[in-house]
């Protein structure tokens, strides 16, 4: 006696006890097989997300379009042949009151560590030898992954070039990275890192002047600038100095304003702090040039600055500091 064919049940046949005739059981499966394939879609959702998310904080000039599941950006870069240094843009960060903008970082592929015309290269072994006292010595620290050390490369190219016909002048370079106990022993916490030797100062000291070609140079042959930065505008200086009333600085100020624009170019661009500094002093009271001096030598000691920036810090310091003496006096 043959038995008729046991019927397959729905695995959600025990949840619906109502007779077949009912929709109920169809619609409560039907809602489970979406809410199912919902579940199935949830990594492909929460990867889409993340990319759409990590592409609208992306730095310009790079896009994560286009990453499939599984990959990292190390497989993007292999793919699209981009890396992220791509039109790299340093920014200073938060520019201050006085107003220097942030930087733009366009640096060549430039190699710290390639040899430069008139340029030693040294090491633990051989820094002593040129760094005895006979010659004025700059030394220079830097590491070869550093974005920083290469925009150093043309200034320091440059200097090389100006001192060339100076024999009592030597320019030397390190691998701070590699004789990681030298940049130790001479306080090379961030790169570049320059120090100064001469026949009174044998051990060194930290270079902390403008990182331009022709301060470097200016310092290598007569030291340490003196005196005003723009003797030019020194008359409107003094008056802002001297003014006891806002209406007295502000004269001050708008006659230096009408000097610095008939400067040259560089002049200019130095003159233009200048009068920053001056409208920032009056807007915001006598102890603001000494709480922006504090914060940009604070910048300054953390390192991890571009050259351009940190001359324009380092400009700025020095024009509070001959704004308001009490900054000096520090």
């Amino acid at each position: 006696m043959s038995r008729s064919p046991r019927p397959r049940l729905s695995p959600f046949h025990t949840l619906s006890p109502l007779p077949h005739s009912s929709p109920l059981p169809t619609l409560l499966l039907l809602l489970l097989l979406s809410l199912h394939a919902s579940l199935l879609r949830a990594p492909s959702l929460a990867l889409a997300l993340s990319q759409d998310a990590i592409g609208s904080i992306l730095a310009d000039g790079i896009s994560f379009d286009g990453i499939g599941p599984g990959e990292d950006f190390g497989d993007y870069e292999e793919r699209y042949g981009v890396s992220d240094e791509d039109e790299y843009n340093a920014d200073a960060g938060d520019s201050g009151l006085m107003g220097v903008e942030g930087v733009s970082s366009e640096w060549d592929d430039e190699q710290p560590e390639a040899p430069m015309a008139g340029v030693l290269d040294v090491d633990d072994v051989t820094l002593p030898k040129v760094a005895d006292g006979r010659s004025k010595l700059l030394l220079l620290f830097y590491a070869p992954w550093d974005r920083f050390s290469k925009e150093m490369v043309p200034i320091y190219k440059d200097v090389a070039r100006s001192l060339a016909s100076h024999t009592d002048v030597l320019l030397a370079k390190v691998d701070g990275d590699r004789y990681w106990k030298l940049s130790s022993r001479y306080d090379a916490a961030s790169y570049p890192h320059l120090v100064y030797f001469d026949k009174d100062n044998k051990l060194g000291i930290s270079y902390e002047g403008e990182r331009t070609a022709q301060a470097l140079v200016s310092y290598m042959l007569h030291g340490e600038r003196r005196g005003p930065r723009l003797p030019a505008i020194q008359a409107a200086v003094e008056a802002f100095k001297a003014g006891s009333s806002g209406e007295q600085q502000e004269a001050a100020m708008a006659q230096a304003e009408a000097l610095v624009a008939g400067m040259s170019a560089t002049d200019k661009d130095v003159g233009q702090l200048y009068i920053k500094a001056m409208k920032a002093a009056l807007a915001y009271g006598e102890d603001f040039l000494r709480k922006e001096a504090r914060r940009l030598e604070s910048s300054l000691e953390g390192g991890g600055l571009p050259p351009s920036t940190y001359t324009k810090f380092r400009q700025q310091i020095d024009i509070a500091k001959e704004l308001d003496p009490s900054v000096a006096n520090e």
